[in-house]
């Protein structure tokens, strides 16, 4: 469908996370039902691996804390969600 090209688009292409997709197709008035179908296209470890890939384009794990608040800030901008990444930071520290 529509929606899941262009919820897989915007993930793939712009690393998008999923509250940011959500929030775009809504604006765009497509039902929650047919993004909550859409997002599933999306596979956590397809999602997991585009987020550990931005960790370590954005900054370091290792990194100072001013850091990694600035890479944390960017990816919930990104439209990840705040404990994924959090987690994420958890287990690679």
């Amino acid at each position: 469908s529509d929606v899941c090209s262009s919820d897989l688009g915007k993930f793939r292409i712009n690393k998008w996370g999923r509250i940011k997709i959500e929030i775009e197709l809504r604006r765009r008035d497509i039902s929650a039902g047919n993004i909550r179908r859409g997002l599933t296209e999306i596979s956590d470890a397809e999602y997991e691996t585009c987020l550990r890939s931005l960790i370590r384009k954005l900054g370091r794990i290792d990194a100072d804390e001013k850091v990694k608040l600035k890479t944390i800030r960017n990816l919930i901008q990104r439209g990840f969600e705040r404990e994924k990444i959090m987690r994420l930071f958890k287990l690679d520290e």
